[in-house]
């Protein structure tokens, strides 16, 4: 295979999925657990800039809907946290009207908020990143 055609090849799995696996889910009392992954991921970002659009820079996106009752957010949280296995590596978390987590590599990243019923766009950033896998958990 020619370098040309590797790269090439590389660019298309890492610039074209722009989505975890799965794609979304819904987080509810009775669906209290949600689990996601993404990766390969060979380009990395070190801007962290993409403002909740994977379709200039990398990186991935899962649809994420909250369905609970009102008085949820008076005694409960959502948690979404990712980790990966290689300590060299680096993922960002956003997550839309929420808020965001960009530690140092190694260390996971973690996003807590009220639960609140709504739709949110969580975006993992491979921030600095050698061909590396992540997981997602998002929890009620």
């Amino acid at each position: 295979m020619s370098a040309a055609l590797f790269m090439f090849a590389a660019l298309g799995v890492t610039m074209g999925g722009f989505a975890a696996n799965p794609t979304n889910g819904t987080l509810s009392p009775s669906n209290p657990t949600l689990t996601f992954t993404g990766g390969p991921n060979l380009i990395s970002n070190p801007t962290a800039t993409v403002e909740l659009d994977c379709v200039t820079l990398p990186c991935d996106q899962y649809a994420l809907t909250v369905n609970v009752p009102a008085s949820y957010a008076d005694t409960h949280q959502i948690k979404i946290n990712i980790s990966w296995p290689s300590p060299v590596e680096d993922y960002d978390l956003n997550v839309s009207n929420i808020g965001s987590s960009g530690n140092s590599p190694g260390i996971p990243e973690t996003v807590i908020a009220a639960a609140t019923s709504g739709s949110f766009t969580v975006q993992v950033v491979p921030f600095l990143v050698h061909g590396g896998t992540y997981t997602g958990t998002i929890t009620l």
